[in-house]
């Protein structure tokens, strides 16, 4: 581990729920899924989940990349209907 590492913040699922506003079975399929980066602390039957700030910056920015994604894909596509409406107007 590095002295970096040592320093980091780590958060409790419950906490990360509240900064993004997402229900507790969202963070749960999240970690399941591999969407949000966590570590188990403590035994591996009884142990718990924490998220590090710098696999939560992560995921902001992948989220914030997605959103953008999406937002380019729904104006395109709205693009589309709205010519694709101008059309059935002229004819």
């Amino acid at each position: 581990m590095t002295d970096e590492s040592a320093d980091e913040k780590f958060y409790k699922p419950s906490e990360v729920e509240k900064m993004l506003s997402i229900s507790k079975s969202t963070m749960k399929r999240w970690i399941r899924d591999k969407k949000i980066r966590a570590v188990k602390f403590g035994p591996a039957d009884r142990g718990s989940w924490r998220i590090s700030a710098s696999a939560l910056a992560e995921f902001k920015k992948t989220q914030a990349h997605y959103n953008t994604e999406q937002e380019k894909l729904t104006a395109a596509v709205a693009e589309i209907f709205d010519g694709v409406a101008e059309e059935e107007d002229k004819s």
